[in-house]
This record gives structure tokens, C-alpha cells and sequence, in this order.
């Protein structure tokens, strides 16, 4: 579903120095985790901060994954729901995550390397369940 704000960024140049981010909103059951920009692009050593809205309806925490060109998602890390402390991944050290209020989170790179360009997505469990499912 588009709600006509949404950008398909494709074919563009960008200088060497830079780099490019791209967010797409992710979209879970009837409730809708809304990533408010669809690209950034920063310098190197420069911090970047991604925002995600929208975690009425999910389950106990809020994921971020990156993804790269031909590679898998990685997750890079989760937070609870209720904020606190994220459980980072493995190679994401740098990466720092923050509830901003109830219904807002955030992803910080502080010092934006090379290799950390990507696309970011936010993501979370729904449950639900199907009365008319048999075993």
C-alpha cells in the first residue's frame, strides 16, 4: 500500500565521497511501521539518524536490519518496546538505538563508514490468530 508519499530512487549519481542510504517503509499486517525518509546521503565519518513510527500492534520489540546489494538482511539490532538498552548483533558495535517516545524509535550511526552503505529497515512481529486454521 503507497500512500503517495513513497520515491523510487533508481539511476542516480552520487559523488564518491558520499554515501547513499535508501528506507522503505515496511508494512506488518494491518499496523504500519513508517520510515519518514526514502533516502539520505552523508559523508563519511558523518553521523546519520533513521526514524521509525508506528509500533501499535507489534510484539515485544523493534528490529533494524541492513541490507546490501546481492547479501541477505542482517539484523544489526533490537530494542523493547518499553525502551532501554538494544541487543546489538554481531560486527554492529557502532550502531546505537533509542526510543524517542511511545511510539517512536531511532537508528544512529555516529561516524558513517563506507562499508555502511545500505538500505535500513525497521521492522516488528505481529501476531494474530486464525480461527479458522486446523491442524
Amino acid at each position: 500500500m503507497f500512500t503517495g508519499k513513497e520515491r523510487s530512487v533508481t539511476n542516480m549519481a552520487f559523488p564518491s565521497a558520499s554515501l547513499v542510504f535508501v528506507l522503505l517503509p515496511v508494512v506488518m499486517a494491518a499496523d504500519r511501521l513508517i520510515q519518514d525518509k526514502t533516502s539520505v546521503t552523508r559523508s563519511k565519518d558523518k553521523p546519520v539518524l533513521f526514524t521509525c513510527k508506528g509500533s501499535t500492534g507489534c510484539n515485544g520489540y523493534i528490529h533494524w536490519y541492513q541490507k546490501k546489494d546481492g547479501e541477505a538482511f542482517k539484523r544489526i539490532l533490537y530494542i523493547a518496546l518499553g525502551g532501554g538498552n538494544p541487543t546489538k548483533d554481531t560486527g554492529f558495535d557502532r550502531f546505537l538505538a533509542e526510543k524517542e517516545n511511545p511510539d517512536t524509535f531511532k537508528l544512529r550511526i555516529p561516524n558513517l563508514q563506507t562499508s555502511d552503505s545500505a538500505t535500513y529497515y525497521c521492522a516488528c512481529w505481529v501476531s494474530h490468530s486464525d480461527r479458522d486454521a486446523t491442524d
